[in-house]
């Protein structure tokens, strides 16, 4: 963002705002699936790890229930559009409903598009889904030990490299990740996600027989009876509210993760910034990020030693430690950590006045569109989405609908950023050392805005 002057002098800002000097952890593979497995969540019983497939559009799906059986699977699930089918064996608590998590997920939370779901459960354990299209892609629907779960995450981001993906989670994996609580999607269970049972072929071959006489006999009365208790008891433990209410609930809990709004971090960060020199004892300063807890500069050797640096730390620095690379004591770094002090909201985020989602995005805009005076910058704004639910907005009479806003320049218009007042500063990046891709010191800045959509 920028101010209107800017069109009319855009001269380099670094002096502005700086101040004078006066090997891998080997994860387990995730390509090798394991079976199906059961999870409680909230106390539904959930299904991970099906065997999905595509059903081809000159195969009927009696043909493909067929072969299943004769492949002995004993349950499976079906996307909406019977075009994807999910298969699996014998599952434990024979009457017990079983729903599928990624149709699930799918059918709750899905937008479209590619997907990636990851949650950490109560247990221990972790789940992995991802999506496409709002449908199953086979090979990622896992549920298990953490460490596998990461390795199937690496994996799917490493096939679609390059591609835009959702992400969606509380394991706090994935960058840009919009944060849901299992309470929140897990309680109540799709429908259309519950596991189907397959008879056997004998017994589809009797029932095509037309024996009747056993369905109306005692026994069989007995059974439907017992089937139809299980539909009414299950219906009775969901709750039904109205989507505003469950809204405020899950919105007021998003709110207690969000730093203060306004432009007090970013100035923090500009400032610690500029009081870091470029080269301290014989080492050069060469990376510095910082979020919202603190900021980590990165410093490589030139000709001093760790005694040096370490004798007079720079300044604000709380925690330093080395790191060498490799058994070449020469190639060496200094990671040097410096606390950002948390900011006490004047007005707490549920109290702020949000402004109206279209003039706000107009303005924002705007702001980043007049960026483009100063240079070859790389500007970018995130389309709204609802912030702290998954509801439909359409359904809310106040939906919060937030987004995110990146700028990359070199560091002379490091002193222009600035942040709205319905916003918050994420992320602030400077590259000091010239790199491959770029010979100037240049940052990316991150910021994410929240704007009300409009009332109902």
């Amino acid at each position: 963002m920028v101010d209107a002057s800017l069109k009319s002098n855009a001269l380099p800002r670094w002096q502005f705002w700086r101040k004078p000097k006066a090997e891998p952890e080997v994860q387990p593979s995730a390509s090798e699936a394991p079976p199906p497995m059961l999870t409680v969540i909230e106390g539904v019983r959930y299904v991970l790890g099906l065997e999905w497939r595509l059903i081809p559009p000159t195969r009927s799906l009696q043909r493909t229930l067929s072969l299943a059986r004769k492949e002995d699977k004993k349950q499976y699930v079906l996307t909406e559009m019977q075009d994807i089918i999910g298969f699996c064996g014998p599952l434990p608590q024979k009457w017990g409903k079983t729903y599928s998590a990624a149709l699930h997920l799918a059918g709750r939370m899905s937008q479209g598009g590619l997907e990636l779901y990851a949650f950490e459960l109560t247990n221990g354990q972790s789940m992995v889904v991802a999506l496409n299209e709002s449908k199953p892609i086979p090979g990622f629907d896992f549920v298990g030990e953490p460490a596998v779960g990461r390795g199937l995450v690496d994996e799917f981001m490493a096939i679609e490299q390059g591609q835009p993906i959702r992400f969606v989670g509380n394991a706090g994996w994935l960058e840009g990740e919009e944060t849901v609580y299992l309470e929140d999607i897990f309680a109540n269970p799709a429908r259309s996600a519950c596991l189907k049972r397959l008879m056997a072929a004998n017994a589809v071959k009797w029932m095509a027989g037309g024996t009747v006489a056993l369905a109306s006999s005692v026994g069989g009365g007995q059974y439907w009876m017992e089937l139809e208790r299980e539909e009414q008891l299950a219906a009775s433990r969901i709750v039904v509210m109205d989507p505003n209410d469950q809204y405020r609930q899950t919105l007021s809990k998003a709110w207690r993760d969000v730093p203060p709004p306004g432009v007090g971090l970013l100035r923090q960060w500009q400032n610690l910034m500029a009081d870091l020199p470029l080269v301290h004892e014989g080492w050069q300063l060469q990376k510095v990020e910082c979020d919202a807890k603190a900021c980590t500069a990165q410093w490589t050797r030139m000709y001093g030693s760790y005694e040096d640096f370490f004798k007079q730390l720079p300044p604000h620095t709380d925690q330093a430690k080395e790191v060498q690379e490799g058994d070449d004591a020469l190639q060496a770094r200094v990671v040097t950590t410096h606390a950002v002090v948390p900011e006490e909201a004047k007005t707490p985020w549920p109290q702020t006045p949000l402004p109206a989602m279209e003039p706000a995005l107009r303005e924002l805009a705007s702001e980043l569109q007049n960026f483009s005076l100063l240079g070859k910058v790389k500007v970018a704004m995130a389309k709204p989405a609802l912030f702290g639910g998954n509801q439909d907005p359409q359904s809310l009479k106040q939906a919060v609908m937030t987004g995110q806003w990146s700028v990359q320049h070199d560091a002379s218009t490091l002193g222009y950023l600035t942040v709205p007042p319905h916003g918050v500063a994420k992320r602030l990046v400077l590259q000091v050392s010239p790199t491959k891709e770029q010979a100037a010191m240049t940052y990316l800045f991150e910021g994410q805005y929240y704007v009300q959509a409009a009332k109902k």
